[in-house]
């Protein structure tokens, strides 16, 4: 991960992640936990077209993160990053009960409606 992110710090440690979780009150995906022992949020504006950037965020501020956006327009979605200005990273918790299938898309700040999310992908990994 590191050869394609800007990392700069250590890794998030088991209890971090296990706290993380404790919090949100759900499993994260298998994948996503891993980016996160390895790089504990990371940077990507290498290839940015127009300002877009990938800032996926320290598991230490994805719950109060992901609360303070989220919370009323889309709780079944779990923030994890942004592009660095106007729009969000976001876990689709609808898509599966398996965390490992949860769909990854991109959600505008200022239109946090389903019908107007744009999918990424269809899992982190």
């Amino acid at each position: 991960m590191r050869e394609y992110f800007k990392v700069t710090g250590a890794g998030a440690s088991q209890g971090e992640l296990e706290e993380l979780q404790r919090q949100l009150g759900y499993s994260l995906p298998s994948a996503y936990l891993s980016f996160l022992r390895e790089t504990n949020g990371a940077e990507w504006c290498i290839h940015d077209k127009k300002g877009d950037c990938l800032n996926l965020w320290k598991a230490q501020e994805v719950p109060e993160l992901s609360e303070d956006y989220l919370q009323h327009w889309l709780p079944d979605c779990v923030l994890i990053g942004s592009n660095g200005g106007s729009r969000g990273i976001v876990f689709d918790r609808t898509a599966s009960d398996d965390p490992d299938l949860w769909t990854v898309y991109r959600v505008d700040f200022g239109c946090l409606d389903r019908d107007e999310m744009v999918w990424i992908a269809d899992n982190f990994l």
